[in-house]
């Protein structure tokens, strides 16, 4: 059996385990092999003969994507390994990295186009959760209501805690403090913080302790500078690493301070009012001792 024998060819693409089809200029396909029915549960009569952008079983994004790339490969243009997805005829979405070669005939013209589309399923899944969990995390981090920060302590030459720096700042805390995240992260805070501030970062003793213990922390601070309160919240989630929470916690405060002077100016009131109705009581028992006084050495009172 010779090498360039079509049987010999033939054999070797079915043994693949990569998806192979084969494009003529107009984009119709002419082969593929048998990784279509195995990977996707489609027959090769179901394929040969139709234009690939034309499969009901390719995404419309990706039909978008295998066109442009078409044109250019048969410009002649180098195309890297791009990624298209499918659907499964048992409706299980499948992913493909697709890398493609052109066949020229003797004249040097492009007559087919050969691609070569390996399985990344698994691996597309897990890197697009990874990404769709990152952009979570990051709409969250970015659109919370409260102050984040993540940060690292700074040790001396005697492994002694002196400052920490900002790793990441989120855009509440730009909002909240005042203060441009940019010009803060990768710098320490002792170097970038403003003296009137440092009441509110000033903290390396306890947040130190929040890395050591692993415990978390809260207290409240007021910034005489914003003319504001926060509750500061800090866990530690890495080693020499700690996040820190700012609250603004102003409105709260004020009302209940608020409340606490209207209880107080209501208690006033109401001890005065007590003591108004204790000296009229007084003079109601003044009143009716002098009554009885008068009856009683017989002067009518009510004369």
């Amino acid at each position: 059996m010779q090498l360039n024998d079509e049987k010999v060819y033939k054999k070797i693409f079915e043994l693949l385990p990569d998806l192979i089809l084969i494009t003529n200029h107009k984009g119709e396909i002419v082969y593929g092999n048998n990784q279509i029915i195995t990977w996707l549960g489609y027959d090769l009569d179901e394929i040969v003969g139709h234009n690939v952008l034309k499969l009901k079983f390719i995404t419309t994004r990706s039909k978008l994507l295998m066109g442009k790339n078409f044109i250019r490969r048969f410009a002649g243009q180098k195309i890297e390994p791009y990624i298209i997805d499918f659907r499964a005829k048992n409706g299980e979405m499948k992913s493909g990295l697709v890398r493609g070669k052109m066949i020229k005939n003797d004249q040097g013209k492009t007559v087919l186009n050969v691609s070569l589309v390996t399985n990344v399923t698994k691996e597309t899944n897990e890197k697009r959760n990874l990404q769709f969990t990152e952009q979570k995390y990051k709409y969250l981090f970015d659109n919370m209501v409260d102050g984040f920060t993540v940060n690292e302590l700074i040790y001396d030459g005697k492994n002694n805690p002196i400052d920490y720096k900002f790793l990441e700042i989120n855009n509440s805390f730009e909002e909240t403090l005042g203060l441009e995240a940019k010009k803060l992260v990768d710098q320490s805070m002792k170097s970038k913080i403003p003296s009137g501030l440092k009441e509110v970062f000033d903290h390396v003793d306890k947040f130190c302790n929040v890395v050591k213990s692993k415990e978390p922390i809260s207290f409240e601070v007021y910034s005489k500078k914003l003319d504001k309160w926060f509750r500061i919240t800090s866990h530690c989630p890495a080693d020499d690493q700690f996040v820190v929470f700012y609250q603004d916690i102003t409105k709260k405060n004020r009302v209940l301070q608020q409340v606490k002077n209207n209880r107080k100016e209501l208690e006033s009131k109401l001890s005065e009012l007590e003591d108004i109705n204790n000296k009229m009581i007084e003079r109601e028992l003044e009143m009716v001792k002098l009554k009885e006084d008068l009856n009683r050495i017989g002067i009518d009172s009510q004369k």
